[in-house]
């Protein structure tokens, strides 16, 4: 009873250690009371430079700038939702691009446990919490992951130290890939399950897919089971007498994978639907393909330079981001040579475990390096990057070093001795592959000082190491090897990833300048210049015609080219405020100039205009041209506008019909009254899209797409009351899949339930 209590008080203590290695890694959170946001660079480029806070100091990190437009408006449109109190404000953003929606695009995350943080606190506060719940269920994750796999509790620790500061959590952060990775130790435990045959587990793992798949990333998410799958083969070929026992574990595993899924199909049915509309789906893009000299990054993470460097790109063209993936801690390398040296003593079922994860790593690892020319065999695998290939590598090292260090303090006197030799012979060349990995990139050698510093700073931790292995040689410790490797590895990640997260304060997130309130004193929807399209409004609640953050539906696309090359048609957009610089003033907008009312001038020359000819948001139109099919090449300003599965009006009417717009409190629910009007078509300037529903005067009329991209309706003569609501039942089937794959995961988890009602009944 002792023993089990000094246990458990043992494993609360490294719990809470944990969450103290996630905070002195993000100490500014709570030192300066800064966010976790990469936001200064973007305030550099244009137009953002009219929005720039004053003493903002010049950019740093190189990726703030698709963090800032994309994933951190996000976040800000969720506050926004929390502090209105309606949870049908995430199925649809009115900000971008004439609205469209917002749940569906699944990047959103609007399910992610570790996006509700964005429902309850201020935005600023809620970067910080999200970003440190990563950090902790990171290592929490691979706490348990260790400890059901055997492990001791201080080499259980020494693994979430690893791991919780590993690339892939620390260094995307601010990512949809973020919100995947913390669960994917658990993901191992569930697939080393049923590697050893104990396929009653498999609904745990169901669930668990489940939760990473409402991560907003796909990639990623595939990559982690393409990890699991390659490991779960490599195990089972190694455990059974024939492929067919591995040949069986695969396709339970494909099983839990597909109920993971139809778990969260409350998110992917939503998100099938709007694949379907889409003409972007928000994809990061970066180059593909790593080379093999980018291995130097796994002894010296920092060759390439910081990640606080102004370019933050390598001679391959990959983000330095990426490239740093390779680096899985420089203390759990170095015991690479440990486990060569000792893995002869050791148990058959611990080597053959310990060799499935580090060959996981090697074909990970291989298929990264191969990937671009993968990609040109069979393009759909250009979605995988490397950066979700190398998914497993960090967690999969670190409990290699983990099991190499247990099984160090298991031997006696004379296998120590032989392990020792070994040693000898294996940190040499383990150094040596090192040196040649530095040689191969001596053409993008960093300056000689920086090299040496390196070097050095490499030199200590291996020195490190090796004093811990002796000193536990001498006096066997599990606490003191445990322990130490933490310390070591915290020490060593820190310096590697150092400079990887930007941090703003509260006032730098979208700050309210004199830019943007007088768009907001402007009125209604901003449009013009298409630099627009670059510059997320949005996060400061002012509603654009353009798509900041990379997604847009492809009826948007059409008529937002068409756009481009007829400005007049944006007077349909219902979009009074026009934003124009000094090129767009004289070039495509010229013929326009006469209608445009100037609303203020902005230092650096950039204009907001009026324009008293643009179209009201919503109004009646007594001509059209009824098309089957939209062609965005039919549009013309001065033409009527198309319409589509509906008849022409007869063209009888005025289409300044008075017709006025009530939002409501929900971006779901539009309200349009008309006051007296002929038979004509009410044209709504909000996007079309699956699931908008009509009702004139309480009674239901189909919504059909106008000029490609609107809504309309059709009336009758009189006055009226028109209702807008978005109900889409792609999210209803969704609901009702996710229900029916967590009834199946309930009545299959009934067996562990009655099996741990009968252990506790036992003890």
């Amino acid at each position: 009873m002792e023993f089990r209590l000094g246990k458990r008080l043992e494993t609360l203590l490294s719990l809470v250690l944990l969450v103290l290695v996630a905070l002195l890694a993000l100490w500014p959170v709570l030192v300066r009371d800064e966010a976790p946001a990469a936001v200064d660079r973007a305030f550099f480029e244009p137009p953002w430079d009219e929005a720039r806070p004053d003493g903002l100091d010049a950019p740093t990190l190189p990726d703030a700038v698709g963090q800032m437009r994309r994933y951190i408006p996000w976040y800000a449109y969720q506050s926004t939702v929390g502090a209105s109190g309606d949870p049908h404000g995430i199925l649809w953003n009115p900000l971008e691009g004439c609205g469209k929606p917002f749940l569906a695009v699944w990047r959103t995350r609007c399910l992610s446990p570790f996006t509700l943080p964005f429902y309850f606190l201020p935005l600023h506060r809620a970067l910080q919490v999200s970003a440190i719940l990563k950090l902790v269920l990171a290592g929490w994750c691979a706490f348990y992951a260790c400890r059901k796999l055997g492990f001791a509790v201080p080499m259980a620790f020494a693994v979430s130290v690893a791991y919780e500061l590993s690339g892939h959590v620390f260094l995307w952060l601010g990512w949809p890939m973020g919100d995947v990775v913390p669960w994917f130790p658990l993901l191992v435990v569930s697939t080393e399950r049923l590697a050893v045959g104990q396929r009653k587990y498999w609904p745990l793992g169901a669930l668990l897919i489940g939760v990473m798949a409402l991560g907003g990333d796909p990639e990623t998410l595939a990559g982690c089971v393409l990890a699991a799958l390659v490991y779960l083969f490599l195990r089972g070929l190694s455990s059974s007498t024939s492929p067919t026992g591995a040949l069986g574990g695969l396709f339970l595993l494909t099983i839990t994978v597909t109920l993971g899924l139809a778990l969260a199909g409350v998110q992917l049915v939503p998100y099938v639907e709007f694949l379907r509309e889409a003409s972007a789906t928000g994809r990061d893009a970066q180059p593909n393909g790593l080379y093999v000299g980018d291995l130097v990054t796994c002894f010296l993470p920092n060759f390439f330079g910081p990640l606080t460097g102004s370019d933050g790109a390598q001679a391959t063209g990959l983000p330095l981001r990426t490239v740093k993936l390779f680096h899985v801690g420089l203390v759990q390398l170095l015991l690479v040579a440990l486990w060569l040296s000792v893995r002869s003593f050791v148990t058959l079922a611990q080597r053959r475990r310990v060799e499935a994860m580090l060959l996981t790593c090697l074909v990970m690892v291989l298929l990264a390096l191969a990937s671009s020319r993968l990609a040109a065999l069979w393009p759909p695998l250009a979605l995988l990057e490397p950066r979700h290939l190398l998914v497993a590598n960090a967690l999969f090292v670190a409990m290699m070093a983990a099991a190499a260090a247990n099984e160090w303090l298991l031997l006696n006197v004379d296998q120590c001795k032989s392990a020792i030799l070994r040693l000898f012979i294996f940190t040499p060349l383990l150094l040596a592959v090192g040196g040649a990995c530095v040689y191969a990139q001596r053409g993008a050698m960093p300056p000689a000082a920086s090299l040496w510093a390196q070097l050095a700073v490499a030199g200590v931790f291996a020195a490190s190491v090796l004093a811990l292995v002796v000193v536990t040689a001498l006096r066997p410790s599990m606490r003191l090897f445990g322990y130490g490797l933490a310390a070591l590895t915290f020490l060593s990640l820190i310096a590697a990833n150092r400079g990887a997260i930007a941090y703003a304060q509260p006032g730098e997130l979208f700050p309210e300048t004199s830019f943007t309130q007088a768009l907001k004193e402007a009125g209604g929807r901003v449009t013009g210049t298409r630099a627009l399209s670059q510059w997320p409004l949005a996060a400061n609640g002012i509603p654009q015609t353009f798509c900041a953050d990379g997604v847009s539906l492809r009826r948007h696309t059409a008529f937002m080219e068409r756009a481009r090359q007829e400005p007049a048609l944006l007077r349909r957009m219902g979009a009074p405020a026009l934003l124009l610089g000094a090129e767009d003033i004289q070039g495509a907008f010229l013929s326009l100039r006469p209608a445009y009312e100037i609303e203020k001038v902005m230092p650096s020359g950039g204009v907001l205009f009026k324009d008293s000819e643009t179209r009201p948001r919503a109004w009646i139109a007594y001509a059209a041209r009824a098309v089957s099919k939209f062609d965005p090449a039919e549009l013309s300003a001065g033409s009527p506008p198309l319409v589509e599965d509906t008849a022409a009006p007869d063209g009888r009417g005025d289409p300044d019909a008075k017709v006025v717009v009530h939002d409501s409190a929900s971006p779901v629910r539009v309200s349009v009254d008309i006051d007296g009007a002929l038979p004509g078509i009410l044209v709504l300037a909000d996007a079309y899209y699956p699931g908008w529903k009509a009702y004139v005067d309480g009674k239901a009329k189909k919504v059909f797409a106008v000029d490609g991209m609107f809504r309309g309706v059709q009336i009758d003569e009189g006055p009226h009351r028109v209702e807008f609501i978005y109900a889409p039942t792609s999210l209803r089937w969704g609901l009702y899949v996710t229900l029916g794959a967590a009834c199946i995961i309930l009545v299959e988890m009934r067996h562990l339930f009655l099996r741990l009602i009968r252990g506790r009944r036992s003890a």
